[in-house]
């Protein structure tokens, strides 16, 4: 995710286009309502008095509105550039000159055109549902009223772009955070093509460089050359479900001089089918072609891996949370050591420097384990056998806890730690705190890896069948389908690891497995 804040920039091209803004279509609100694009797959509820617009729409070159939402109720308002006999200009002042009064006006803007942007240079993707790591609570009428936030989503480089009259009410503004905090973009877009192709890609080769395959979300097919490779990326949709092609070709001559564009040679030739999945899930479904030529792995090192990235605002300094896919989970699993091969060093150089060990010790069980203080009191962890334990408060017991449905061969008591003067234990995928069962209380079936981060509680659990996040009383995105943890022997190289600033941990989304870091960083 690409994330840039600023009152925007000013163009004046004489006789000529210079651009941004919203889109076509329909939408409106005498009350709050909720207002669905299936085009964009995303949902909004527009506040008391709002009205929408629905692309696509051509504002000014290079710009495509998608959608836009305008505070004072007029259907298919869309600010555009401003052409004079002599120039066209986009400006701040421009859309706020469009603005009535006292108004708001929201639009998401695909920025389509102009120079092509090198397929390598797309990401990182932008994978919250919600605008939760784009925009905070803010009071849009600061900085003369506009901001534009610039992100990657679905193949897509998008602008969020949000305008309010400086001297507009508070209760505009309010509205603003309102319409913005209920945005929800769909989880799978489905039958999407720039969806499709991205989270393809994630599932090549790195050897190939999978980066440099196209990205084209209204094109069907694209090919980029280098030298003498070339990789065409082709799309199909079929019904809810779309085929992605990828062919990689060497000994290329210029794709100007009659070479077959759009063939793929069994001498020098190798592809991949995948289908993008309405559940989400993408699926390498046929390989084949001619074996990669030499010096693909020799010549043509993997470059460092862009992770998918989100930053949390306004807990502590920020939760950064970085995805790095590894492989398809009909591949391999992490359970046996030959997993760490998928890791490369690149991705381990990235947060190398942050990266110490750190040794989690329980107070009562780890012989050089100092007891936890807390208001002047001893708190130590009492083992009676493999399925009872006890915590003790000053040498008396003031907690009790059996173990039901967990095998034992893994010790069960992860942490024994303080919070806020209250003691927390983490004991066989549980967490308690002062004797209250945070499960329980949460509804959680799981809840592991309880600790500290900057100050403020981390910890993962499972609801639902899913594995979730939460940091600072927060629920993060993404979720994942398996994380793994509390493994014993070879399996638990992929236990969760923990470090002063990070947190590193395997997990699964659909069909494909992750190495994820997250942390909070001095940058």
């Amino acid at each position: 995710m690409v994330k840039k804040k600023s009152y925007w920039f000013y163009m004046v091209l004489p006789g000529l286009v210079a651009a941004l803004l919203l889109s076509a279509g329909c939408g409106q609100a005498t009350e709050n309502t909720r207002f669905r694009s299936d085009q964009f797959h995303l949902t909004v509820t527009l506040p008391t008095g709002w009205a929408a617009a629905e692309g696509p729409a051509n504002l000014a070159r290079p710009f495509t509105g998608l959608v836009a939402f305008n505070s004072w109720g007029k259907t298919g308002f869309r600010a555009k550039e401003v052409t004079t006999e002599t120039s066209t200009r986009y400006s701040p002042e421009s859309v706020l000159e469009q603005i009535p009064a006292g108004g708001a006006y929201v639009v998401l803007v695909h920025l389509s055109g102009g120079p092509v942007m090198p397929a390598e240079q797309y990401g990182p993707e932008y994978e919250p549902q919600d605008l939760g790591g784009l925009w905070s609570e803010t009071n849009c009428r600061e900085g003369q009223g506009a901001t534009r936030i610039e992100f990657f989503k679905w193949g897509r480089f998008l602008s969020l772009e949000i305008y309010c009259d400086p001297d507009g009410s508070d209760e505009t503004a309010s509205a603003v955070n309102a319409l913005l905090s209920s945005w929800r973009f769909d989880q799978t877009p489905i039958g999407d093509v720039g969806w499709a192709i991205t989270a393809a890609r994630r599932l090549l080769p790195p050897a190939i460089r999978p980066a440099r395959f196209g990205l084209s979300p209204g094109v069907r097919q694209s090919s980029e050359q280098e030298d003498d490779v070339v990789r065409i990326t082709r799309a199909e949709i079929q019904g809810e479900t779309v085929v992605v092609t990828f062919m990689y070709r060497w000994d290329e001559p210029l794709l100007d001089s009659g070479s077959e564009s759009d063939a793929c040679p069994p001498e020098r030739c190798h592809w991949w089918k995948l289908e993008a999945r309405p559940s989400g899930n993408v699926v390498l479904i046929e390989e084949g072609g001619a074996a990669w030529p030499p010096d693909v792995e020799t010549n043509q090192p993997t470059p460092t891996p862009t992770p998918s990235v989100r930053v949390t605002p306004g807990i502590a300094a920020g939760l950064t949370i970085e995805e790095y896919p590894l492989v398809a989970a009909a591949v391999a699993t992490p359970d046996r050591i030959e997993f760490l091969e998928y890791v490369s060093d690149d991705i381990l150089a990235r947060r190398k420097e942050v990266r110490e060990s750190i040794q989690r010790c329980i107070p009562g069980v780890d012989s050089d384990c100092p007891p936890l203080i807390i208001n002047e009191h001893t708190h130590t962890v009492q083992v009676g056998d493999m399925y009872h334990y006890n915590l003790l408060q000053d040498g008396a017991v003031v907690y009790s806890h059996t173990i039901t449905g967990f095998h034992p061969v893994e010790f069960p008591v992860h942490a024994l730690l303080e919070w806020q003067g209250h003691w927390v234990l983490e004991i066989a995928d549980q967490v308690i705190v002062d004797g209250d069962n945070l499960n329980e209380r949460l509804g959680y079936d799981k809840i592991f890896n309880w600790r500290l981060l900057h100050g403020w509680p981390l910890y993962f659990f499972e609801q639902d069948g899913r594995g979730c996040i939460s940091y600072g009383d927060r629920t993060m995105q993404p979720t994942y389908d398996e994380v793994r943890h509390n493994l014993c022997c070879e399996p638990a190289l992929f236990n969760v690891r923990n470090y002063p600033d990070l947190v590193a941990f395997y997990a699964r989304k659909g069909d494909t497995w992750f190495y994820v870091e997250m942390g909070v960083y001095d940058e």
